[in-house]
C-alpha cells in the first residue's frame, strides 16, 4: 500500500501512524510518570536528599563569596580592579569647522557647521603599571639623561680644547726663528 494517496487525505495519516508504531513501540509510561521518576519527586527520601543537596550548594556558594571578598580565591578581577590595572589612555575630542560649500553637480549649498570626533578610532588601554603619569615621567627621565649625556660630551670637548692650548703654550717660541 503506498504511503501517499491522492484520493483520500486520511489514508496518509493512518499510514504514518502505523509506521510510527513500528519505529517507536508504545510505552506504558506517560510524561508525568517519567518526570516524577527522573526529578526525584516520587518519595520523601528523594525530596530530603534534594533539599540537603541544595543546602550544601548554598553553603559552598557562601564560602566562595566570603573567600572572594577576602581576596583568597582566584576569580577574575572585578571591574574596579581592572580600571585600576588597565587605565584608559586619553583619547581627546577634536573639533573641526567646515566652511560653507556646494555639493554635487547641482551645486546645492551646505552651510558652515562644527563637527567633533575622537583623535583615535579606538580607545587604548595602558598595561599594568603603565599610566599617563609614568609615561610622562619616563619621557622626562629620558630627556634628563640625554641632557646629561650632552653636557658630558661638552665637558669632554672643552677638556680636549684646553689640553691642546696647554700643549701649544708648553712648546714655547718657534725654534730657529725667521731666516733672512
Amino acid at each position: 500500500m503506498p504511503i501517499f494517496r491522492r484520493d483520500d487525505g486520511r489514508a496518509v495519516v493512518r499510514r504514518l501512524l502505523v509506521v510510527g508504531e513500528k519505529v517507536m513501540p508504545k510505552s506504558d509510561h506517560d510524561i508525568a510518570s517519567l518526570y516524577a521518576q527522573y526529578s526525584g519527586a516520587n518519595s520523601p527520601q528523594d525530596l530530603a536528599a534534594r533539599k540537603r543537596e541544595l543546602q550544601l550548594r548554598d553553603q559552598e556558594s557562601l564560602e566562595l563569596r566570603s573567600a572572594t571578598a577576602s581576596g583568597m580565591a582566584e576569580f577574575p578581577p572585578q571591574p574596579e580592579q581592572l580600571q585600576h590595572l588597565f587605565p584608559k589612555l586619553p583619547n581627546p575630542e577634536l573639533f573641526m569647522y567646515v566652511r560653507p560649500h556646494a555639493v554635487g553637480t547641482s551645486g546645492a549649498p551646505i552651510p558652515a557647521y562644527m563637527t567633533r570626533f575622537q583623535m583615535y578610532e579606538r580607545d587604548h588601554y595602558a598595561l599594568p603599571g603603565e599610566t599617563v603619569e609614568t609615561i610622562r615621567r619616563n619621557k622626562l627621565v629620558s630627556r634628563a639623561i640625554k641632557e646629561q649625556e650632552r653636557l658630558a660630551q661638552l665637558r669632554i670637548e672643552e677638556e680636549k680644547r684646553r689640553k691642546q692650548q696647554r700643549e701649544r703654550l708648553n712648546r714655547g717660541p718657534l725654534q730657529g726663528g725667521i731666516k733672512r
